[in-house]
C-alpha cells in the first residue's frame, strides 16, 4: 500500500486520510508549516472500494509498521467516513478524530454525490464539454460555479476507468449504517464544515456533530470561494483541538 510514514519516536501518530478521488497529496499538502513537525504521521494512498475495506486497509498499515493502534485520525470527506468506521470499529486504536467537510450520512447513495455518477459516465473518453452540458453539472453550477468547476480536473487523472470505478462504487458504501450509530462514536470528535458546497452539505456535518456525545462543529470558509483561508482556518481548528487533547 502506497504510503508516507513520518516516525517521531514517543508520539501519538496522526493518521491522515485523503477524500474520493484524491491520494496522500490532497491532505499531505495543506499549509500544515510546523505543525506536524513533532508528530508521527502516516498518509496512505486509500485502494478500497467501500469504508469497512479502507478502514482494514488503515488498520493493516498501522500494524505493518508497527505503530500503536491508539492515533488520532484526520480525514477529508471520504477520509472523514472512514475516521467514523475505525472508530466504531475498533473504538479503542482511535484516540480522537477530525472530521472535514462530511458527504454521507447513514444511507448509500447520498443525493449530494448523484453528480458524481455522471462524471462517472463521461470518464470514458469523452470531453468534458459532455459533462458540462449535462443537467447534473448545469443544476449544480447555477448554484455553486465554483464547486462546479472543480468537478473538471476529474478529466485530468491519470487513470480514468478506476477514478470512474470509484466514483461508482465508493457512494454505494456508507461510514454507519443507521442514524443512532454516531452516539457510539466514543472518542473526541471536531466536525468541519462549510457552505457552499453541493458535494458536502454543512448540514450533515452539522447532523455528525449533534449525533455524537463527545464532538464539536466549527464552521469554515466556503472552500471553493475562498481556497486559502479555508485551508488557513482548517488547520488553525485542526491544531487547536489537538493541542488541546495533549494538553495535561
Amino acid at each position: 500500500m502506497t504510503h508516507h510514514c513520518r516516525r517521531v519516536p514517543g508520539t501519538t501518530p496522526l493518521v491522515l486520510l485523503h477524500g474520493l478521488g484524491a491520494d496522500r497529496r490532497q491532505v499531505l499538502g495543506l499549509p500544515w508549516d510546523e505543525a506536524l513537525a513533532n508528530r508521527t504521521v502516516l498518509a496512505p494512498d486509500l485502494d478500497g472500494r467501500d469504508f469497512d475495506s479502507m478502514a482494514d486497509e488503515v488498520l493493516a498499515l498501522v500494524d505493518h509498521l508497527r505503530l500503536p493502534r491508539d492515533f488520532l485520525v484526520f480525514g477529508i470527506s471520504m477520509g472523514a467516513g472512514v475516521a467514523v468506521r475505525l472508530a466504531l470499529r475498533d473504538p479503542g486504536a482511535v484516540r480522537a478524530a477530525i472530521c472535514v467537510r462530511p458527504a454521507w450520512l447513514h444511507e448509500p447513495h447520498p443525493p449530494n454525490l448523484d453528480v458524481l455518477r455522471t462524471v462517472a459516465d463521461h470518464l470514458d473518453g469523452t470531453s468534458p464539454d459532455a459533462f458540462t452540458s449535462s443537467q447534473p453539472y448545469r443544476t449544480m453550477y447555477v448554484h455553486a460555479p465554483e464547486a462546479a468547476m472543480a468537478l473538471l480536473s476529474s478529466f485530468e487523472a491519470p487513470d480514468p476507468g478506476r477514478l470512474a470505478d470509484l466514483l461508482r462504487t465508493v457512494p454505494a458504501s456508507v461510514p454507519y449504517d443507521r442514524p443512532e450509530s454516531l452516539a457510539k462514536v466514543r472518542c473526541p470528535v471536531l466536525v468541519l464544515g462549510n457552505e457552499e458546497d453541493p458535494l458536502h452539505p454543512i448540514a450533515i456535518a452539522r447532523t455528525w456533530a449533534n449525533r455524537m456525545r463527545h464532538a464539536k462543529f466549527a464552521p469554515l470558509p466556503p472552500r471553493y470561494r475562498h481556497p486559502r483561508h479555508h485551508a488557513t482556518a482548517l488547520i488553525q481548528h485542526t491544531v487547536d483541538f489537538i493541542g488541546a487533547l495533549d494538553a495535561p
